[in-house]
């Protein structure tokens, strides 16, 4: 799966991108709100490695993407999953901090 937009794209992870998703993962300011972190390499690896084979799922409900700058550089995931009864719904992101604050403000 891939979307795109004008500065970005949302793509399926590959095992490749580790160490990019470790850069952030294992942020603390990253995961201060989070559930899970700041992930060790195994973790990182763990859910690399979950997220990449999501595609895999003959009725996927969960999608976790990389979000990935036009120069190809991952800075980022999100995620949106719905319960298999469709009664709940989970949305989420993660950016890696160097890339905080980086977003555009509409002209008035």
């Amino acid at each position: 799966m891939r979307l795109n937009s004008d500065r970005l794209f949302l793509r399926d992870f590959t095992i490749a991108d580790r160490d990019a998703v470790h850069e952030y993962a294992s942020s603390t300011d990253v995961v201060r709100h989070q559930a899970w972190g700041p992930n060790t390499l195994l973790e990182t690896t763990e859910f690399v490695e979950a997220s990449a084979n999501e595609p895999l799922i003959a009725e996927r409900r969960r999608f976790t993407l990389a979000v990935v700058l036009n120069d190809e550089t991952l800075i980022g995931s999100v995620l949106a999953a719905i319960s298999t009864d469709g009664s709940e719904a989970e949305i989420g992101y993660s950016l890696n901090p160097h890339y905080w604050g980086m977003g555009t403000v509409p002209k008035l």
